[in-house]
């Protein structure tokens, strides 16, 4: 799982310095050696066996005699370093062993230089619990199953997200890693499972029990091996799940902010720098173009140069009036004439009286009178009605009526009808004359006694 850690840190310097945290055997330092061939590794470790393998490993290993500067006893809640030395700190599957891990955490953001690496491991998934499960029911089924409690409790990646928070880390990446603890063969992988199996009972097995283990480990491999183990190409393994914690320190506030440390009077001064700046880059850049066109104006013919007079003062003239003058004479014009319009109308409607309103009453009694009277109200109709009774009424009064006659068809006395030449009259005798004079009467006496002027 360690060999994973140096392609997760981001980049290290060429001479960087590495702190192996609680170091074991020395498995993170060889992944970082394999990887920075040239960094420096300083491991320490509380647990005076795991220091000696690891002296034992330097001496024996030149690449590591080089670059393995120190190797000590130390405990990870209280490392015996100055602050801000190394450029990256790894603590590997310890975190859930220490009674304080936000301590520890704490240290290594101490030790670490602004802008360093701290990479810290716990377990997600350990694949060969299933396994001694199963052993441990062959051996003694009355026995409660072995528990994990330090671990259980950092499984979710929840806690061990929260405790590099706490202990200053703000940015913080979390990893989810997989690997297979791979055996050649079905016994290494035996032998490696019970190492970790004695690691994980200690001494709350008895005699009898540890010395089952290796027996009872073999032949769960090889009846259940389906169940717990996957197979490669002759290789057998089990599937180790782990959460990575990825935290970077941040810079020195003083580098980081340095802007807002400048005071009021260095920031005046800068401006001013600006403005300087500026003013100079403005006039250097008039300058130039002055010089640009007295060389164009050189080029040019005269001729050229004073078309190019015209058509410049012809621009300005356009820019200063945007409209043209008999556009804004036709405007003013078409003003004036709405203003004059609007004045009329509103004389107009003074001038004018108010025809009164029907009240509601007035209205109904309109139409009461309406519906009564047999004519319109109109003078057209009024007339028509007239010329249309008048000659009924004449008819039903007259009493020369022939027999087998209506009185619609009846015709005129003989009496009454004037001769043509008492009818027509001189063209040239005005009116009132003839009027005047034409006062001859003559009595008509009807069959029935009646007196007829005329």
């Amino acid at each position: 799982m360690s060999t994973h850690i140096p392609r997760l840190l981001p980049p290290l310097p060429y001479y960087a310095v590495v702190h192996d945290n609680a170091c074991g055997t020395g498995a993170v330092t060889h992944a970082i050696l394999n990887a920075y061939p040239t960094a420096n590794v300083c491991a320490t470790d509380i647990h005076p066996e795991m220091v000696d393998i690891m002296r034992e490993s330097r001496e024996a290993n030149p690449v590591w005699k080089a670059n393995v500067s120190h190797v000590s006893l130390m405990d990870a809640h209280d490392l015996g370093f100055r602050s801000g030395i190394f450029d990256a700190s790894i603590l590997n599957f310890s975190i859930f062993f220490l009674h304080s891990p936000q301590e520890a955490v704490m240290e290594m953001y101490r030790t670490l230089k602004p802008g360093g690496s701290a990479v810290v491991t716990c377990w997600k998934k350990m694949g060969f619990l299933p396994v001694l499960w199963e052993v441990q029911e062959r051996i003694n089924p009355q026995r409660r199953v072995t528990e994990l409690p330090l671990l259980d409790r950092w499984m979710d990646g929840t806690l061990l997200e929260r405790t590099m928070r706490i202990s200053g880390f703000n940015d913080v990446r979390m990893e989810r890693v997989v690997e297979v603890m791979w055996g050649s063969s079905i016994e290494n992988l035996q032998s490696c499972l019970v190492e970790n199996f004695r690691a994980v009972v200690g001494e709350t097995w008895g005699t009898e029990e540890t010395a089952r283990l290796r027996e009872v480990t073999g032949e769960v491999l090889e009846k259940e091996r389906w169940r717990f183990c996957y197979d490669d190409k002759g290789r057998v393994g089990v599937a180790m799940v782990a959460w990575v914690a990825i935290c970077r320190k941040p810079l020195e506030r003083r580098k980081a902010v340095m802007v807002d440390e400048v005071t009021q009077e260095g920031r005046e001064e800068e401006e001013a720098k600006k403005k300087m700046k500026t003013m100079t880059t403005v006039t250097e850049n008039t300058v130039e173009e002055a010089v640009a066109e007295e060389k164009a104006k050189m080029k040019t013919s005269p001729v050229q140069a004073a078309q190019d007079l015209s058509k410049k003062a012809a621009a300005e003239e356009d820019a200063k009036t945007k409209t043209p003058p008999m556009q804004a004479t036709q405007n003013a014009t078409k003003k004036e004439e709405v203003e004059e319009g609007e004045k009329t109308k509103k004389s107009s409607e003074e001038a004018t009286p108010k025809v009164p309103q029907r009240t509601e009453q007035e209205e109904e009694e309109r139409r009461r009178r309406k519906k009564r009277s047999p004519v319109d109200g109109t003078p057209k109709a009024i007339k028509e009605a007239a010329e249309n009774s008048a000659p009924k009424a004449a008819a039903e009064t007259s009493p020369y009526i022939p027999r087998g006659r209506s009185r619609s068809q009846a015709p005129l006395p003989r009496s009454l009808l004037e001769p043509s030449a008492q009818r027509t009259r001189e063209p040239s005798q005005p009116r009132r004359e003839r009027s005047a004079g034409a006062g001859l009467r003559s009595r008509v006496t009807s069959p029935a006694g009646i007196g007829l002027a005329r």
